[in-house]
């Protein structure tokens, strides 16, 4: 369990203020829920309260459909203890506007986050949001979680992440979806890209992004940005193929480059080399000796040497398998 501490806390007071009996096949629903409710004791007591109504996974299905955090289900209990988001209310009030703004922002995030994401997402000097991220830890409404990289970094409970997107307006949220994007944008590209070696460790700091870089393709994808995204594809693509992930990586660089038709052909070329072993390997020959193809035509017509002589590379082997079969 994700949470052993706040799920014996759920299950001691539903008994306490239940008659429901829980069996084993409901364990891993209230682990779930108690991790949607971030551990935090104030949303699992009142949680647990109505479990003699809901199930833990109807109250899961609830928060993520609804986006509402847990009430209390008994009008005698005073104002503190009927919600979750009073004493989030109580917390937030104590921010001042520049607080509230940057805690707001930081729920685009999926996961956690470094400080330089921080600061790009908020919209401020690395330093003016080391400040403002002291604040909201020391506030308790950011959560430092560990050290990678030589990086700290933070993440918001998911009750939290919920109450900062509520108190976010639509403007405000695109533009710091935009923001996001573009910053793990520019991670993707600071990173070698799949055609030389990697000596730094980019992949790996890639793959500890992977959340908030999907989030961001996909914020490109669906803000009819196609060249944005195909912008993530020779690094993303190489850093899920060498991890095996290969069903993703195809499915995820086949929609870059059926949005971005109109791309310019060396980012479609690197995209389409980054794509076709993970096709090969995922069963898709055809597709894949036909993306090779096309890679060197647009390699070729973008005057790309480089992409032109892997491809090249790539297809001689790809032709030298195939006979092997």
């Amino acid at each position: 369990p994700g949470h052993p501490a706040a799920t014996e806390l759920f299950l001691r007071r539903a008994r306490e203020s239940t008659r429901i009996t829980f069996t084993d096949s409901e364990d891993h629903d209230i682990d779930r829920l108690c991790q949607k409710l971030g551990g935090i004791p104030l949303a699992i007591e009142i949680a647990a309260a109505r479990s003699e109504v809901l199930t833990a996974g109807e109250m899961i299905a609830e928060i993520e459909s609804t986006g509402v955090l847990p009430r209390s289900v008994d009008p005698s209990d005073d104002l503190r203890h009927q919600s979750v988001e009073h004493v989030l209310d109580w917390s937030y009030a104590m921010l001042d506007a520049e607080e509230q703004r940057a805690f707001n922002r930081l729920t685009v995030f999926r996961g956690d986050f470094d400080l330089d994401a921080a600061a790009a997402v908020i919209g401020t000097s690395r330093p003016e949001s080391t400040r403002l991220i002291g604040r909201l830890i020391a506030s308790s409404m950011v959560t430092p979680i560990d050290t990678e990289f030589d990086r700290r970094r933070f993440r918001l409970l998911e009750p939290l992440r919920i109450y900062a997107l509520s108190h976010l307006d639509d403007l405000e949220h695109v533009d710091a979806r935009d923001s996001h994007a573009a910053h793990y944008r520019a991670l993707c590209s600071a990173m070698p890209s799949s055609l030389k070696p990697d000596v730094s460790g980019g992949r790996a700091r890639i793959l500890r992004d992977d959340a908030n870089i999907t989030a961001a393709i996909e914020h490109s994808l669906n803000s009819d940005d196609p060249e944005a995204a195909l912008a993530f594809a020779d690094n993303i693509g190489d850093a899920w193929y060498r991890s095996g992930q290969y069903g993703r990586c195809h499915r995820v660089l086949t929609s870059m480059l059926d949005h971005g038709t109109a791309a310019p052909p060396a980012m479609r070329s690197s995209a389409r080399n980054a794509l076709v072993w993970s096709a090969l390997i995922s069963g898709a020959a055809d597709e894949a000796f036909a993306h090779i193809s096309l890679a060197i035509e647009e390699a070729d017509e973008a005057a790309d040497e480089l992409a032109l002589a892997f491809a090249q590379w790539s297809l001689a082997h790809m032709l030298v398998l195939s006979v092997g079969d």
